[in-house]
């Protein structure tokens, strides 16, 4: 009696064990894909507009280069672990910070990441060899850097493009395998296919939002060099459309609006009312 009584008791802690014990896996899990989610966020955002934020993923990209390289060189001073710690996290800073402050660094940085995973992965996957894929990283991170700072706009789009790409395309591959979609011997190349139509959509996307940005630029400071009413000339029909004054006038300002509207650069209401501004400082 008093035996099985015992026995008894023991399977419900055993029971009550293994409740907490998937309670636990199941709050780990949870918590997993909550870290995957915001990873996957993040990088989407650094894809698609990388350019307005190319500051903070330098200095990211800073701290990466940097943190290694100080972790190695407290480690062989202090010959211990919280010195190659403490290292990681000064030089990383540090690195974090030069790369933030100054502009043309901060886009060679983006060139040698760039540099470093493009050659990097390539000499890898040819060799096998992990010393040769670093070498090959290193070399190509240094020609990044060197043509970064020659087309620096280029360089910010596609590097910041890449550096979202990348790990979206691993998270979006790994849930696709988990969910059953994708077989686990094609995770990787689903992966890499994925990170490359993310590279390709988030360039395109940045580019649009650029030239998007310059055209609106361009149209406002025209509208500020307009001169006033009191300062405008009558316009000299006898010589054409084409008034030979330095500014441009009405007629021509129309057809540029005209041209920018059949392209999808301005709105129907942004062209009636910036018409309607030129027409009426014209007949002031």
């Amino acid at each position: 009696m008093f035996g099985e009584t015992h026995r008894q008791q023991a399977s419900e802690v055993y029971d009550l064990l293994n409740e907490i014990t998937a309670g636990i896996e199941g709050a780990l899990g949870i918590a997993d894909n909550l870290i995957l989610f915001g990873s996957l966020v993040l990088s989407l955002v650094v894809c698609f507009v990388g350019f307005r934020i190319y500051r903070i993923v330098v200095a990211l990209i800073g701290f990466q280069i940097g943190a290694p390289i100080g972790a190695l060189l407290f480690g062989l001073i202090t010959g211990e672990m919280e010195g190659a710690i403490v290292g990681a996290i000064v030089v990383g800073l540090a690195a974090a910070v030069i790369a933030w402050r100054v502009r043309r660094l901060a886009i060679a940085v983006l060139g040698f990441a760039a540099g470093f995973v493009v050659l990097g992965a390539l000499v890898l996957a040819a060799s096998g060899d992990g010393q040769a894929g670093l070498l090959g990283g290193i070399i190509g991170g240094i020609l990044g850097g060197i043509i970064a700072v020659k087309i620096d706009t280029i360089v910010i789009v596609i590097s910041t493009a890449l550096t979202g790409a990348t790990p979206a395309g691993g998270v979006l591959a790994y849930w696709l395998t988990q969910a059953g979609a994708v077989q686990r011997m094609w995770t990787d190349l689903t992966a890499l296919l994925l990170s490359v139509v993310l590279l390709i959509g988030g360039a395109v996307v940045q580019f649009r939002f650029i030239r998007q940005e310059k055209l609106s630029s361009t149209v406002a400071t025209r509208g500020r060099r307009l001169p006033s009413g009191a300062d405008q000339p009558a316009p000299r029909f006898s010589q054409g459309p084409r008034a030979t004054d330095e500014s441009p006038g009405p007629f021509e300002q129309v057809l540029e609006l005209q041209e920018l509207l059949r392209k999808g650069y301005i709105t129907r209401e942004q062209f009636e009312e910036r018409r309607r501004q030129i027409y009426g400082q014209t007949r002031t």
